[in-house]
């Protein structure tokens, strides 16, 4: 069941701007350096440090943003769509934060709307054109955590891209390891420390959710999901337009990675959904069970 909705927020540094003929096609590349100059006649401003992309439920936060400069409609703009799911208000927006130029879209195009990747891609590739080496992207999402109330901040550190599409066309590889970047999720942290982490890779992480439950005197179990490598590459080799675009390489990088001692329940997650589902009720029920208490041995009387 689903208790609410978190909003979730990613932050990622840019490395390099976008030109054509490396992950990014021609057409795409000159599509974003058109909309980025025709940005910057119409704000105003020929550059922009950062970009922030607000999603369902953030348009306040746009308030915080700093100076409000200039605003336009995306759709105004080449290579936009103006988004269609409520709540987004398909708006650009250019603030002025203390002397650093602040590039904000009110609402985005979202895939399931049938464009491709392309358009969901495009407003972040002209933030890049624009100048931005930085990039906050926000969400409201549903959640199953019941110590997590609606409006829990939660930061991403990786994600996998359940939907087996990639706006990566060109024939450059693009190192993704810290796409979801440490450095701005630990400033993030540094300004909230009650934000939660969304991925439990590490024993730090797990242990900072423990630490937060046990604060807010909430139960918790903790269940670590795994199965055979064989499994998994067999899993991910059968996906075929569902919500997922892991291969095999991934999986193996995945499993290379130091999780530390797992504390948490363990389940073997090999089996079907059903099983597995029932096995983690099973599981979670006997740990928060009390246990019966031990009969003490007597001797039959004579």
């Amino acid at each position: 069941m689903v208790k609410g909705e978190s909003s979730r927020f990613g932050v990622s540094a840019g490395r390099r701007s976008i030109k054509s003929g490396s992950s990014v096609s021609a057409v795409a590349a000159t599509q974003a350096a058109e909309a980025a100059e025709v940005l910057a006649q119409a704000t105003g401003v020929a550059h922009h440090d950062a970009v922030v992309v607000l999603g369902s439920g953030w348009d306040a936060a746009a308030d915080v943003l700093g100076m409000l400069v200039a605003e336009l409609p995306v759709a105004s703009l080449p290579g936009f769509r103006a988004p269609v799911a409520p709540g987004h208000r398909g708006l650009a927006r250019s603030y002025d934060l203390d002397g650093l130029a602040v590039l904000a879209y009110l609402g985005r195009t979202h895939l399931y709307e049938g464009h491709g990747p392309g358009p969901v891609a495009h407003p972040v590739r002209v933030a890049a054109a624009a100048g931005a080496r930085v990039a906050v992207l926000t969400n409201a999402s549903g959640g199953l955590r019941a110590d997590w109330p609606p409006g829990t901040g939660a930061l991403i550190a990786d994600h996998l891209n359940l939907t087996f599409v990639s706006p990566l066309t060109g024939p450059e590889f693009v190192d993704l390891t810290d796409a979801w970047s440490p450095r701005l999720r630990a400033l993030a942290r540094a300004a909230d420390p009650t934000l939660v982490d969304a991925v439990y890779a590490r024993p730090s992480d797990r242990k900072r959710i423990e630490q937060v439950a046990d604060a807010e005197s909430v139960p918790f179990t903790g269940i670590w999901l795994e199965a055979p490598e064989s499994v998994l590459i067999s899993r991910t080799g059968q996906r075929r337009n569902d919500a997922s675009d892991a291969d095999p390489e991934v999986v193996r990088m995945q499993r290379q990675l130091d999780t530390g001692s797992i504390e948490w329940l363990r389940l073997d997650a090999s089996g079907s959904e059903s099983t597995v589902l029932s096995h983690a009720i099973e599981r979670v029920r006997a740990a928060i069970s009390p246990s019966p208490p031990e009969k003490s041995a007597s001797t039959p009387a004579s």
